[in-house]
């Protein structure tokens, strides 16, 4: 694609998202832009023909002033993987979330500004042409509601994708969430009123933006895919169901044209192209993709995040012994365990006899006082020991029942 002539791309993360976007720059780039993937778990046989694969980020050639790099990495690898990037030279996109803590994310911005490099974040809704048909509906006093749901797994751009356990549903919906609702038209600062739980996995936040009040809806493990945006006025009701791009655009309940869409040309292929254009020297796009544009996302998804585990906690804490245990309360333990597990950078699967064995140890340690595990690791064991999640559900349970001695 003509205006893409950059010195290098590279692609940090070899996960389904870094095979992905492999795939989308063999379509939109020059044969002569070399590509760099960096990842250790790709095999080689799934390596994109064109791809240079390496095991480090040190092994990445000089950028020069072209460079563009995609940190496709696990979120908490994130702050630290963009800033060695910037500090090489490297323009940066960094895949949502842009980071899990506000202050990695200021920093990140305050880098690329003090080295003149792009830093942009990965929200791919921003390009997306079909959420132009909710723009004339978006100012003044409206109602907007947002429904995002998703099976535990299904295949996505040719790869399965399945829940990722190392982030938790605001962390890993919220930055979708934020870029649609900027790519429908709202302009308004946005701030959180409520956080729910509907079950002990699914959320939903209100929030308001000026005139408008919103209401959010995010669960992972619906068993369904559903992607749908409302908005309510006194007068009009329009709702786009986009589940299958570019979606069926409804007014007043009467179906309209379809929304604009080229399917050469999807989101993802538009925003990695707006990228590289930029990093050759392009003009940028009018949507609010740099990262120091986009940092009410992480603080809104920061402060939602915090509120919602207070609320799984909680829900733990009351269940009164571990007899009372359910199926939905073991995924939300286990989950938060892996979020955990993921920040010291051990990662377990859920259906392991590792992963069966960490939930079984919170649950004696919660319950009896255990502090013993001899079926996990060491490491393992420590993030129970050190958990900021158990400790919220001692803490919790200590106020349910204050005379207790120990938890039951």
């Amino acid at each position: 694609m003509r205006g893409l002539n950059v010195s290098h791309v590279a692609v940090i993360g070899g996960g389904r998202w870094g095979a992905v976007i492999c795939s989308v720059l063999e379509r939109v780039l020059p044969e002569s832009v070399p590509v760099w993937l960096v990842s250790r778990r790709m095999p080689a046989e799934r390596v994109p023909r064109r791809v240079r694969r390496i095991f480090d980020l040190d092994g990445l050639p000089d950028p020069d002033r072209t460079g563009a790099a995609i940190v496709a990495t696990a979120p908490h690898d994130h702050a630290q993987t963009a800033s060695r990037c910037l500090s090489a030279g490297w323009h940066v996109l960094v895949e949502k979330p842009f980071t899990l803590e506000l202050g990695d994310a200021r920093a990140l911005v305050e880098r690329a500004a003090e080295l003149k490099r792009l830093l942009w974040v990965g929200l791919v809704y921003l390009f997306a042409p079909y959420l132009s048909v909710l723009k004339p509906y978006a100012l003044g006093k409206t109602h907007w509601r947002l429904d995002w749901c998703e099976p535990d797994e299904e295949v996505r751009w040719g790869e399965v994708k399945s829940t990722p356990h190392h982030v938790n549903v605001i962390e890993d919906v919220f930055p979708h969430a934020w870029s649609i609702l900027r790519g429908s038209g709202l302009t308004e600062p946005l701030e959180i009123r409520r956080v729910e739980m509907i079950d002990p996995w699914s959320v939903r936040l209100q929030l308001a933006a000026g005139q408008a009040a919103l209401e959010l809806t995010f669960d992972r493990h619906a068993g369904f895919r559903r992607r749908s945006i409302a908005i309510e006025t006194d007068s009009v009701t329009c709702e786009l169901d986009f589940s299958k791009e570019p979606g069926i655009f409804k007014v007043n309940g009467a179906v309209r044209s379809a929304p604009p869409w080229n399917p050469q040309m999807p989101p993802l292929a538009r925003e990695l192209s707006a990228f590289l254009a930029a990093c050759a020297g392009q003009a940028l796009p009018d949507v609010p993709v740099d990262a120091s544009r986009s940092l009410e996302a992480v603080a809104l998804m920061q402060e939602a995040t915090k509120a919602f585990v207070a609320l799984q906690a909680r829900a733990i804490a009351e269940v009164a012994c571990d007899s009372d245990w359910t199926p939905g309360l073991g995924r939300v333990l286990f989950e938060a365990l892996s979020r955990e597990a993921a920040m010291a950078g051990l990662r377990v699967s859920e259906s392991s006899d590792e992963g069966k064995a960490l939930r079984a140890a919170a649950q004696a340690w919660i319950w009896r006082n255990e502090d013993v595990f001899p079926e996990l690791s060491s490491e393992l064991a420590s993030v129970i020991r050190r958990s900021s999640f158990l400790a919220q559900v001692r803490d919790r349970r200590r106020q349910i029942h204050p005379h207790d001695t120990m938890p039951r």
